[in-house]
């Protein structure tokens, strides 16, 4: 069975999706004197769900009239006011490595969301004016269909209603400051979708090898099935049932296998074979320089400038404030799609020469690479702005010497190895200029940020 609320003159209701459409709760109890109730969160709270799954299984749509066009329904969240909302970090090993962390091996890294973050399919997701990178991820949500504790792992799926399709976001910038600043990076309004269909269990033939997909503008960004995870549904479930009581319409988001960066106009979606597509549009602030009071005359104009780190965040704005000025502008990192949107929309802003070049910045050969390929296309480069991502979080007793090393070769011998190459070109243009970007535990250290406290300082020597 599957199950939607559809809002009909401005109120939500519970629906079953069937082959026909969509059957309004309250049509069904017309059609079989039934008494169930007509919000999809009470009808978990209530118990209903089984009763109703039976009538299902062994009716389907018998006698049920009265059906609203799926495609011309207007969709909400499954409901508005779940008791809790779990999130599961780096589930997918791919995903960790994406964001240069060591995925957890021994237990889930879990969160919690307020349900003040909850929209519904074609809801606008907004971006907060606090954060410059936002990220959104494609999920399997896990719906929760009656009270239970200390579930064993083997009897979870008997205590699920459903699952669900979920878009989650984060404020990636505001994390990266502080792995402690999770909640806040995860909890602004319209940063979990959820929806449009809950699907019972046992309209999921194989849970393990359901493909689950992020989608950006229509293209995939990153697809992975659910037996990649490092911990499944099932493990899951019971894991957070012995951490709490787990309560009918809990829902646990359970990881995405990559997140996409999210702007203004963008449109994301969340794919699952055999379910409905979540989808949402994108609303951010449009501000231009000018707005801001960010003009200004750097000098650049005429310039060769190579960015790293520049697909998004804070290397995307400096990237884009260089090239307002006139100056033609190498992007880098390691995301080539990202960087391909990036180059064309800040070539689209500022009328600049923009090109991109997709590079391991840990790797000298892909510097001594990315330094010839931008003089070929633009000429010498005479402003290098060294940039990277943080690396993972830990403590000294986390960390081993892998970590370290990475850590050394992302975070300082970057920076060095960029400089040097750089340096012969800046010395044949007569000119030259370098921006060190790096941290603020250069001034004092961040707690937990053992790494980043070590090898940054380094960059400002």
């Amino acid at each position: 069975m599957k199950l939607a609320s559809v809002t009909v003159e401005g109120v939500e209701e519970a629906a079953v999706v069937t082959l026909r459409g969509a059957v309004l709760l309250r049509e069904v109890n017309r059609a079989l004197g039934t008494a169930w109730p007509t919000g999809l969160l009470e009808i978990l709270k209530s118990g209903a769900l089984e009763e109703m799954s039976r009538w299902h299984l062994s009716a389907v749509e018998g006698g049920l009239t009265g059906a609203l066009d799926c495609a011309e329904a207007s969709y909400a969240p499954p409901y508005r006011r779940p008791r809790k909302i779990w999130g599961i970090g780096l589930n997918y090993t791919e995903h960790a490595t994406d964001l240069s962390e060591k995925a957890p091996a021994t237990e889930p890294a879990s969160f919690m969301k307020p349900d003040t973050t909850i929209i519904g399919p074609g809801e606008e997701i907004l971006l907060p004016e606090q954060s410059e990178r936002v990220t959104a991820e494609a999920e399997l949500g896990v719906i929760i269909g009656r009270e239970c504790r200390d579930v064993p792992e083997e009897d979870a799926l008997s205590v699920v209603a459903g699952f669900t399709t979920v878009i989650d976001m984060t404020a990636e910038d505001i994390l990266q400051r502080n792995p402690r600043y999770l909640t806040r990076a995860k909890s602004f309004d319209t940063f979990f979708s959820f929806g449009p269909e809950v699907v019972t269990p046992d309209e999921v033939e194989d849970l393990a090898n359901l493909p689950v997909s992020t989608v950006l503008n229509g293209q995939t960004h990153r697809e992975n099935v659910v037996a990649n995870m490092t911990f499944p549904p099932e493990y899951l479930v019971s894991f957070h049932s012995k951490v709490m009581t787990l309560l009918p319409g809990d829902i646990i988001s359970t990881g995405t296998p990559g997140a996409t960066v999210i702007r203004d106009g963008d449109v994301v979606s969340c794919r699952i074979p055999g379910f409905a597509t979540l989808t949402n549009p994108v609303k951010g602030l449009a501000i231009t320089f000018d707005q801001k009071g960010e003009s200004m005359d750097l000098g650049y104009e005429g310039e060769v400038a190579l960015v790293a780190a520049s697909s998004k965040g804070l290397g995307y704005q400096t990237a884009r404030a260089i090239a307002s000025e006139g100056a033609s502008v190498m992007l880098t990192s390691r995301d080539g799609v990202a960087l391909e949107r990036s180059a064309a929309e800040i070539a689209e802003e500022t009328g600049s020469e923009v090109r991109y070049e997709a590079a391991d910045l840990t790797k000298a050969d892909d510097i001594s690479l990315l330094l010839q390929k931008t003089r070929e296309e633009l000429g010498d480069v005479s402003v290098l702005v060294t940039n990277s991502g943080g690396p993972p979080a830990g403590r000294f007793d986390d960390l081993d010497d892998e970590a370290w090393r990475g850590a050394f070769d992302l975070n300082l011998m970057s920076a060095v190895r960029l400089i040097r190459e750089a340096l012969p070109q800046m010395r044949s243009r007569g000119y030259g200029r370098i921006l060190n970007f790096t941290s603020s535990s250069i001034r004092q250290p961040i707690d937990g940020l053992m790494l980043s406290n070590v090898f940054r300082v380094g960059v400002l020597g």
